[in-house]
């Protein structure tokens, strides 16, 4: 069995996959064994955001029943584990730092191999919950979109990047949290925005697409600025119920676009085969839609992750890890027989040593 830990910030997530079943053939879904999340979206709402010491606390509070339920379908037997893989960055120090002790403890106490992995290449992986990774062609174009994280990626091959875009400031998920949250929706406010969009008028403000001539750059800090200032405009008017909807399908246009424009430059420069979205706001209906049909002007295939593992999980963790470890089962297995024989020395594998990684480019893991 794999263990697969995600506390990269306000999810405790686990997951548990049958690492035999994937090394003969089984797609990854099928080799999902138990899965848990605890969200803490209760606990930061009254802040308006993540607290990064309650989150981490909550971590610690979280594992030991999270682990219990975890192993109920294996009748909590801890030892059937034989690989731990954890995320090590990016994220929140704190939350990071739980995870990746308990994972090592778990390493080291049963003598085995210890994956460590990047947050935001898991986002990636999550896709193979949708499509089999033998069915991955490159190159691929991929969108990576969440709370923490806004970029657009070459994928040449496996663990094979090269960073087109990125934000220079707010990601895009943050402004979608943060406009709402000057629109009166709290905390998290994103998934009620994109909602009431539904029923409103995109084209009724025109707020700014940022850096709209940079294909190299997001940029959402002034978006915010200008909501700001809309919501100071229209005063009482935005508790209107369709004013509200104006306003927030405006935002979710201004986001959305800027998006769609700089994949669209994207494709024109990589020639993608198939086009992944990933992150939390990959859950976003207008932006699947639109990427959509620009996936099939470019004659690409599309391919986003389900719903559940759209936003942080450790499945998505998991999915990467099965990849990273069939290839190089030999590796791994010489490993895990030196351990089990207590005569570990090796040093390509002395993950044990690492930190957790607060900053963890995407480009640090390509082979």
């Amino acid at each position: 069995m794999l263990l697969a830990i995600d506390t990269s910030c306000d999810e405790t997530a686990l997951s548990l996959f049958d690492e035999h079943d994937y090394f003969t053939g089984k797609r990854v879904a099928d080799c999902l064994v138990s899965e848990v999340v605890s969200s803490q979206v209760d606990l930061h709402a009254e802040y308006g955001g993540v607290v990064p010491e309650l989150a981490a606390r909550e971590h610690l509070v979280n594992f030991p029943h999270l682990l219990g339920a975890l192993l109920k379908p294996i009748n909590g037997d801890i030892e059937a584990i034989s690989s731990v893989a954890v995320t090590r960055g990016p994220g929140l120090n704190g939350c990071l730092l739980v995870g990746l002790c308990f994972g090592k403890g778990l390493a080291l106490g049963a003598r085995i191999p210890l994956v460590l992995l990047n947050h935001i290449e898991g986002h990636l992986f999550g896709a193979m919950f949708s499509a089999d990774f033998n069915a991955f062609e490159y190159p691929a174009l991929a969108l990576i979109v969440s709370g923490g994280h806004t970029l657009l990626v070459n994928v040449k091959g496996f663990r094979q990047y090269e960073i087109i875009a990125q934000t220079r400031d707010d990601a895009a998920g943050e402004a979608f949290d943060k406009c709402a949250s000057l629109i009166g929706l709290g905390y998290p406010g994103g998934p009620k925005l994109s909602k009431l969009a539904q029923s409103g008028d995109a084209t009724k403000y025109r707020l700014p697409i940022g850096l709209n001539k940079d294909n190299t750059s997001f940029s959402f800090s002034g978006l915010k600025t200008a909501v700001y200032r809309l919501v100071q405009d229209l005063d009482s008017e935005v508790e209107n119920e369709q004013v509200k909807a104006d306003v927030c399908a405006s935002v979710e246009n201004a986001i959305v676009v800027a998006l769609i424009e700089k994949t669209k430059a994207g494709l024109n420069a990589v020639g993608a085969k198939q086009l992944f979205l990933c992150g939390g706001v990959a859950a976003n209906a207008t932006l699947r839609k639109e990427l959509k049909n620009l996936a099939e002007e470019f004659s690409c295939r599309l391919i986003f992750p389900p719903i559940k593992y759209c936003t942080d999980n450790a499945s998505m963790m998991g999915a990467l890890a099965l990849e990273i470890l069939k290839q190089d089962k030999d590796g791994y297995e010489s490993i895990r027989n030196m351990m089990r024989n207590g005569v570990y020395r090796g040093t390509k594998f002395r993950e044990d040593a690492a930190g957790a990684k607060p900053r963890f480019p995407l480009t640090e893991v390509s082979n």
